[in-house]
């Protein structure tokens, strides 16, 4: 799973609304949110609002497709809360961090949640959002302690965790508890030990960043029992491929199939 957005804008001497593109929108009162959700039916992006008022909020949350609000810098308590009745796709990709009540409030939210900007979050932090009801992902966390990925690792419901380039045994071992569709598809390089624990994880496994395997890992990998994307990699042995053949439910790259 990955998505980059590039967006460019050029200043017009018009009302911000009086754009035909949601996406050009600066600032929303409650009227000008009524109209939009009505008027826009599967996917709503507000890239360029970069202020949300508890009220308009609510309204928003009405809305039943895909809403992006990717580049509001922070949201309050009482705005986040209002998408806690919500069940539907939401990003919020602009937020860096937030706060243990800001935590509570969005992990009320059902469905897709993209805390994609989010750079560091507390053990507590990581335990409230893994109770979100809903595939969660995190593009920017490049690093958790054990402590976070154990909280993370209670979330049932899909996990990427984009950001992580690196595990640790210990790391691996939390992760592996993990119960569904899991993403660590930027890890760069796997351990055989470290490959072993992850061979006990229970759902879908995307390992897709990984470009080289042992023949140790990859005879560890070949036990795992769900669905395993390996399709980055790029030199492996003979013995190392033919490990991972044997296991139908491996996703491999088409000059190892």
């Amino acid at each position: 799973m990955r998505w980059a957005i590039v967006f460019a804008t050029v200043v017009m001497a018009v009302p911000a609304f009086a754009q035909d593109d949601p996406a050009l929108i600066t600032e929303l009162n409650v009227e000008q949110a009524e109209k939009l959700i009505v008027s826009n039916a599967d996917y709503l992006n507000l890239f360029s609002l970069t202020s949300l008022s508890p009220d308009v909020a609510k309204i928003l949350a009405k809305f039943d497709g895909e809403l992006y609000l990717d580049h509001l810098p922070t949201i309050s308590v009482e705005a986040a809360a209002a998408f806690s009745d919500r069940d539907g796709k939401l990003s919020l990709a602009g937020l860096t961090e937030v706060t243990d009540e800001q935590a509570e409030a969005l992990a009320r939210h059902k469905g897709w949640l993209a805390l994609s900007g989010i750079k560091g979050l507390s053990a507590h932090q990581a335990e409230l959002l893994a109770s979100h009801e809903g595939g969660l992902f995190f593009f920017s966390l490049t690093s958790l302690s054990a402590e976070q990925a154990e909280a993370l690792a209670k979330h049932q419901d899909a996990l990427c965790l984009a950001g992580l380039t690196k595990l640790s045994p210990e790391l691996a071992e939390k992760l592996a508890k993990h119960r569904g569709y899991l993403s660590l598809d930027r890890v760069a390089t796997l351990s055989p030990q470290e490959a072993k624990s992850l061979a006990n994880h229970q759902g879908e496994l995307d390992l897709g960043g990984l470009k080289t395997l042992s023949i140790e890992a990859a005879e560890a990998l070949s036990k795992h029992e769900d669905w395993l994307h390996l399709e980055g990699l790029v030199v492996l042995s003979e013995d190392a491929v033919a490990a991972l053949r044997a296991n139908r439910k491996i996703r491999l790259p088409e000059d190892f199939r």
